[in-house]
C-alpha cells in the first residue's frame, strides 16, 4: 500500500519504507509530530532513552529487553540467544561511552561479540566510522548505530503509545 505524504496519517497497511519519497518536511503523520520533534531536541531523561530506544528495537529484535543501570554490566539491552547487546547514550562523547560499556561487559565476562548503539545525538559518516572501528578493536561488531533524534519521529509516528517515552 503506498502512503500518501502532505498533511496525511500514515495510511493503514502502510510501509514506512513506502515513503521513502517523502521528505520530512512534507507530511506530518500524527497531530504530535512537531512537538515529538521539539522534545528530541531537548535534554533526555537517560533511564528513559534506555526504555524507549528498546521498546522502539523490538520491532527489528522481538527479543531485546531493556537492562536497568546500575549493575548492567555496560549493557542497556539484551536479545535472546547470542543476538546482540544494546548500548545506549545520550552523552555528548558517543565513543566514550561505548568504550566505557564495551569495557564493562568484557570486564565482567560477558561473551557476546555484537551489539546495536543507540544515540540520541546525530552522528557524521567519520563519527560513525569511528564508532564501528573502536567496537572492533575491543572485538566487538557494530552491527547498526541509531541515532534516535534522526531515527525515531518515524517509529513514534507508526507506534500508538510511545510518545509517552519521547516527550
Amino acid at each position: 500500500m503506498e502512503a500518501d505524504c502532505v498533511g496525511e496519517p500514515l495510511a493503514e497497511g502502510a510501509s514506512l519504507g513506502s515513503m521513502s519519497r517523502c521528505s520530512r518536511d512534507e507530511f506530518v503523520m500524527d497531530s504530535f509530530y512537531e512537538e515529538i520533534i521539539e522534545a528530541l531536541a531537548k535534554p533526555l531523561d537517560e533511564d528513559l532513552f534506555e526504555l524507549g530506544a528498546a521498546f522502539l528495537l523490538r520491532r527489528e529484535f522481538p527479543t531485546l529487553v531493556p537492562i536497568r543501570g546500575g549493575t548492567d554490566s555496560g549493557k542497556d539491552g539484551e536479545t535472546a540467544g547470542d543476538g546482540p547487546l544494546l548500548v545506549c547514550t545520550t552523552g555528548a562523547n558517543v565513543i566514550a561511552n561505548l568504550t566505557s560499556s564495551l569495557t564493562s561487559y568484557v570486564k565482567a565476562n560477558g561473551t557476546r561479540g555484537s551489539l546495536i548503539l543507540a544515540t540520541s545525538h546525530e552522528l557524521t559518516e567519520t563519527r560513525r566510522h569511528n564508532l564501528k572501528k573502536r567496537a572492533r578493536d575491543l572485538g566487538f561488531s557494530l552491527l547498526q548505530i541509531y541515532p534516535v533524534r534522526q531515527w525515531p519521529s518515524a517509529s513514534i509516528i507508526s507506534h500508538n503509545g510511545v510518545r509517552t517515552f519521547w516527550v
